[in-house]
């Protein structure tokens, strides 16, 4: 509930700071009261929401056990809903009458038109001042029925005396009954004991909610084998709680258990140095081993290992076990282990055992194993999901018709089966541990069909969109972007994403979400109210803010959906749904939804509240000059459409940060136009909060300006003559943010040839893609100068010098493509290239012979080759000793056979080259 306040304030905020009610420049004088009243009442309220949220953060964790403080989180949601309903109403107003200006000239006709919205002004103040009485009224129930804020580590008693019961259970768990951590247990144990003369040595066991930490490290640490070679034995079950003074104790007490030294009587009243004192005492001369199980906090757990438990020459153990990668980064290099998920046998294997109680392995019915892998399947092979459901199933016939009715409804059973509860509340306690602001980012990462990756840029956009993002701390030095990737990692860091994809950079590339955490995110959601996932003809009612279209139907109609207050609207399936109802949208994402009109319906553009449209990969082929009513679009995505052109009036939407525009000519991807950009609207140049732009085609009229967009951070350019060369190297020497620079010569002939000599683009650069002709045959002479260059991708160049022994000496290049940049008959790699993981050599029609020298590309994992249809040999693939896989596409079948046949190289013929618009 304190993260659905966080956009309460921040929408408060931008509203009070816009222009209207900010001058307050009306013509009319009751109006400009009017306006002042609204924003005094809003900032009332806002002050109000702020001490809630506050209130919130420690309520959230406990108020499922206290019906009373729920019943009141309830109703303030509803206040805080019915606030944001407000705002929305208000900002939209301003958006309504700023057209209605811009439509009408003259005193008269401005004169009717502000007081055609005086009325409306009316009404948000009256409605304001009705939310004022309802929290006035909320406080003093609040105060009538006792309801309090208590300290936060009561707040979490509940849930983490729940937690340690699970973590005592695991002691009791026979080593008969578990299944598939005879490797994990193996490496665990040697790093134990290996080094005996060690002084002390940190291990982690991480990985996300319901593998097994708990179970295998328990095993372990009761083996008689540890038993004997540590003299000194403390397991403390750490949670988000413990302060230090208190875990201090709980390992004086564990070591002491069973020994004649007793604890001392006023442990309780000891200073936290004098406990490190009585801890050290009994270390020494003394091996130990401490397990901090379930750790949240990577300082309390550095603090505790570093003042008490590294005594000087003594032999310790430290195993921490963490959902956290940034606790389990503590353990020393090399003793980092992560668990995955168990592969599908074994996990056949547990579910059986569970469903049959039984400890051994066996033949198991035959007519179960095929509904057995569906229920694994939707586990992911998760140890705790699958113990939950096998003892479900324990108790239930074990006839097949039974076990499909528990697979079809698991969903269901997850949410409402007590026999699941420890499954969903061990999943439900990383979800609470979560910092406030990225609960949202959580929960938003639900409204994505469970089988769709998601893209990191994609997924960035949306979330800045929906103002989730803030600037927080030291914080004002990076852009929203960058802070909404830092809480992407921060989710994968604490196990609630998981990464499908890094690229050559090491970033995170795309997501996904475990099923189960996707149910936990879509339980909390539809409680919250924060989304609806509309799929199978579900109903759709109540105060929903956020709407997902997966499966709508065979006709592309959806039904019964009655809310009203929806503001993100994002479809992954083709539905003819009328926007009418949800004129007080900010989010409205067709990509990839199947939407094959050529024209967006009229209701789009009187959107006055967008903030995202999303049109990529739809067959929309015009966007009108109504674009300019959508005054506060942040991100306007045209990318893989059929727009060819934009309406000036796009020059008026001054919130605009993401431009994308360009349509596929050749999806074969064979020609040198395959794709094309669209033509500058006049006046783009003075979009100040533009930062991608994303393909525009070159005019003198944008050359003339392109000095007034130096804030760009990613710039594609199509279309550029040799006229041109001079205003583009000195528009682009002044972009000091740019990140990603493609430039692309008019065409591939002598006439059109780059000359980029006195381009030396900024040190901020990391991508650089060129297409075209470069002056004399070579690269440009600050290529060599410039460190920061980690992707290069050169296509058509017709190169006459070889460009390897200039790109090698790049020192983070970690991706290069040759796109018919040359016409050499041999490419000879020999040392360099340290870092570069990609190499992609496409259309190379004259290369005969490729070599790859000793320690040459030392870090390539990705090779392509593409349609190198002279290629006879290449030399020396077996000495590139980090390749994974080399990708070969439409070439010559002796070549593939003879690579094939080479049992040290993992050939694989691809079906076609991976998509990089350049």
């Amino acid at each position: 509930m304190a993260e659905a306040l966080l956009s309460i304030g921040v929408a408060i905020s931008g509203a009070v700071a816009h222009e209207a009610i900010k001058s307050a420049s009306s013509d009319i004088a009751a109006e400009v009261q009017l306006l002042s009243v609204v924003r005094s009442k809003m900032l009332k309220i806002k002050c109000e929401f702020d001490v809630i949220q506050a209130f919130m953060s420690y309520t959230d964790v406990w108020k499922d056990s206290d019906q009373l403080l729920e019943t009141w989180i309830k109703h303030i949601r509803e206040i805080a809903f019915d606030v944001e309903d407000i705002i929305d109403e208000f900002t939209y107003l301003l958006g309504q009458q700023d057209r209605e200006e811009t439509k009408h000239s003259g005193c008269k006709a401005r004169y009717c038109c502000c007081s055609r919205v005086f009325q409306s002004w009316h009404d948000i103040a009256n409605k304001l001042e009705h939310v004022v009485r309802r929290l006035d009224h909320m406080r003093e129930m609040k105060e009538r029925y006792g309801i309090k804020t208590r300290e936060r580590g009561d707040s979490l008693r509940v849930a983490i005396e729940t937690r340690r019961n699970w973590s005592e259970d695991a002691h009791s768990i026979r080593s008969s009954e578990i299944v598939g951590f005879d490797d994990y247990r193996e490496t665990l144990q040697n790093w134990l004991i290996e080094d005996a003369e060690k002084t002390t040595t940190i291990i982690s066991v991480w990985g996300m909610a319901g593998l097994g930490k708990t179970t295998l490290v328990t095993n372990v640490y009761k083996s008689s084998q540890i038993k004997r070679h540590f003299a000194r034995r403390a397991w403390i079950h750490v949670s988000q709680v413990y302060g230090i003074e208190d875990i201090l104790k709980r390992i004086i007490k564990e070591f002491r258990k069973g020994e004649e030294v007793q604890v001392p009587e006023d442990i309780d009243k000891m200073s936290q140095v004098d406990l490190i004192r009585v801890l050290k005492e009994d270390l020494r001369d003394n091996s130990y081993i401490v397990v901090l199980d379930d750790v949240w906090s990577r300082n309390i757990c550095r603090d505790i290992i570093d003042r008490a438990l590294k005594p000087p020459n003594r032999q310790g153990r430290i195993i921490l076990t963490t959902r956290n990668e940034a606790v389990a980064s503590l353990a020393d290099k090399n003793h980092t282990m992560e668990l995955k998920p168990l592969p599908e046998i074994q996990a056949l294997e547990l579910l059986f055992r569970k469903a049959f109680r039984s400890d051994k392995a066996g033949q198991w019915p035959e007519e179960l194993v095929n509904i057995s892998k569906q229920i694994v399947e939707k586990c992911e092979c998760l140890p705790l999901g699958i113990v939950a459901i096998g003892s479900l199933l324990s108790v239930r016939s074990k006839e097949k018709s039974e076990w499909e009715k528990v697979v079809n409804g698991l969903d269901w059973e997850f949410n409402t089966n007590p026999d699941l509860h420890q499954w969903k509340s061990a999943l439900a306690l990383s979800y609470k541990d979560l910092p406030n602001y990225l609960k949202n980012c959580f929960l938003y990462c639900c409204m994505f069909p469970k089988d769709l990756v998601m893209k990191r840029n994609r997924l960035i956009r949306l979330l800045i969109a929906e103002g989730f993002i803030e600037e927080r701390g030291r914080s004002y030095t990076r852009t929203l972007d960058e802070l909404a990737e830092e809480n992407l990692n921060e989710l994968v860091n604490k196990c609630m994403l998981q990464v499908v994809e890094r690229n050559n950079f090491g970033r995170i590339k795309s997501f996904k979400m475990h099923d189960m955490m996707r149910e936990l995110a879509l339980s909390i959601a539809g409680k919250e109210y924060f989304c609806h996932v509309y799929e199978h003809f579900r109903r759709v009612q109540g105060k929903i803010r956020r709407l997902s279209l997966h499966q709508c139907g065979q006709n592309n109609e959806i039904k019964n959906v009655t809310v009203h207050p929806i503001r993100s609207l994002l479809l992954f399936d083709s539905v003819d749904l009328p926007l009418q109802p949800f004129r007080l949208l900010k989010v409205l994402d067709l990509q990839n939804s199947g939407f094959d009109s050529k024209h967006l319906p009229e209701a789009v553009w009187d959107l006055f509240n967008l903030r995202h449209l999303s049109l990529r990969y739809t067959k929309v082929r015009t966007i009108p000059r109504k674009l300019e009513r959508l005054v506060y679009l942040q991100t306007l995505d045209l990318a893989y459409t059929r727009v060819k052109k934009l309406p000036t009036s796009i020059t008026k939407l001054k919130y605009l940060r993401n431009l994308f525009v360009h349509t596929i000519l050749d999806p074969t991807w064979k020609s040198y136009n395959y794709f094309r950009g669209f033509p500058a609207p006049k006046g783009i140049w003075n979009m100040e909060n533009l930062q991608i732009l994303q393909s525009v085609e070159a005019t003198n009229e944008i050359m003339n300006h392109l000095e007034d967009m130096v804030q760009l951070r990613s710039f594609r350019i199509t279309d550029v003559k040799p006229n041109h060369h001079p205003k583009l190297c000195a528009g682009i020497r002044k972009m000091e943010n740019l990140r990603k620079l493609d430039i692309i010569a008019a065409t591939e002939n002598e006439t059109d040839e780059l000359d980029l000599d006195e381009l030396s683009p900024p040190q901020s650069l990391k991508k650089l893609a060129l297409r075209g002709r470069l002056k004399g045959g070579a690269l440009p002479n600050w290529f060599s100068t410039h460190q920061n260059l980690a992707y290069v991708h050169l296509a058509w160049c017709e190169l006459k010098d070889d460009p390897l022994p200039l790109l090698q000496t790049l020192p983070k290049l970690v991706f290069l493509a040759l796109h018919k940049a040359y016409t050499l008959m041999e490419l000879n790699f020999h040392e360099g290239f340290l870092k570069l993981r990609e190499l992609r050599i496409v259309d190379m029609l004259e290369l005969e012979r490729l070599k790859f020298s000793e320690n040459a590309l030392p870090s390539l994992c990705q090779l392509n080759l593409v349609r190198c249809e002279n290629l006879k040999a290449v030399d020396g693939m077996e000495k590139l000793t980090k390749l994974e896989n080399a990708f070969l596409e439409e070439m010559p079948e002796n070549l593939v056979r003879t690579l094939s046949d080479n049992p040290t190289i993992r050939v694989r013929k691809a079906a076609k080259l991976h998509k990089t618009v350049n």
